[in-house]
């Protein structure tokens, strides 16, 4: 498969092969896509739509490689350096209550456990920028860590959880929330002139 460009819809992503890559158009700066990431297998694709759509990806377009290596080269060709990453720490990671708040740090990430689940507190509040699960082993984790920098959230705040369900049962109280109705005016209205 070589390079595709078009529009991410539903339709359009469950039809892709399993393990081909996909990066978004959009993000805050050049080098830096919202979206970048494998397609998975079929179990987990709907899931992973879930986290396309509250990143704010769906339906905008969107890039798709054969493999992650070729969607790398395309972001070495406009100025994006990858940075050399730590390894993962050799002790126990942090005892997570129900929900944890914090800076999304290199060593606070590699230090935590697999599968739980991160959401950035960057985007608009329905669509975090970054909303995933903490992967393993060490070379997956690092790779990882590549796109939360490539999506702005590193050293950003984040909330963990235990799991996606977690996860989701905060963000879709924020994306039901609509706007209030505007107040209606204070004190009496204008004095109107009725013409005879």
């Amino acid at each position: 498969m070589s390079e595709i460009t078009t529009k991410l819809t539903k339709k359009f992503f469950m039809s892709l092969p399993k393990g081909v890559f996909i990066m978004s158009n959009i993000g805050d700066a050049p080098g830096q896509p919202t979206c970048f990431e494998s397609v998975s297998s079929a179990a987990d694709r709907g899931k992973q739509w879930e986290r396309i759509v509250l990143l704010g990806c769906s339906n905008r377009l969107c890039s798709v490689f054969k493999n992650e290596e070729e969607a790398r080269a395309l972001l070495s060709s406009i100025k994006y350096k990858g940075a050399q990453l730590p390894q993962p720490p050799r002790r126990p990671g942090p005892r997570l209550k129900e929900q944890t708040t914090t800076t999304l740090t290199k060593k606070f990430f590699m230090s935590l456990p697999n599968g739980v689940f991160i959401v950035s507190n960057i985007g608009a509040p329905e669509q975090p920028r970054c909303a995933e699960h903490v992967l393993s082993p060490a070379s997956e984790r690092e790779k990882q860590w590549e796109r939360i920098v490539l999506r702005g959230c590193s050293n950003r705040l984040c909330w963990v959880f235990k799991n996606e369900e977690e996860a989701m049962t905060y963000l879709r109280p924020l994306k039901s929330k609509e706007p209030p109705p505007p107040e209606p005016p204070k004190g009496p209205g204008p004095k109107l002139k009725i013409i005879k």
